[in-house]
């Protein structure tokens, strides 16, 4: 979504004329994009680590603020149990993408 973005942006300053006096402009422009560009890739980087991370047990929050332990990974899929219907032996247990998941809050430790 964020490299679409700075598509489009890249396609709107290229149809400006820039004059002499607008060369300032065009190279902040243009390391401020770069900026924006290494800090996408950064935060890529970042949730590809902590996905590739993930282990049961651990504590998380998904893109839908859904809260809960992993109980189980399979391929590209993550079974997060959300807490008890009923008795305690029931678990409710939900299944979602591996990029789902937001955030991993903390190991649980039993």
């Amino acid at each position: 979504v964020d490299e679409v973005v700075i598509a489009a942006l890249h396609k709107c300053f290229d149809k400006i004329k820039v004059t002499p006096k607008d060369a300032a402009i065009e190279k902040k422009y243009k390391t401020q994009m770069t900026q924006i560009k290494h800090e996408i890739k950064k935060r890529e980087k970042e949730t590809k680590a902590m996905l590739d991370a993930l282990k049961v047990g651990d504590k998380v929050v998904t893109v839908g603020g859904i809260c809960g332990k992993v109980s189980k990974i399979k391929d590209n899929y993550v079974f997060v149990e959300t807490g008890n219907i009923g008795t305690q032996d029931e678990k409710s247990v939900l299944k979602f993408e591996r990029s789902a998941i937001k955030s991993v809050e903390q190991k649980i430790s039993n």
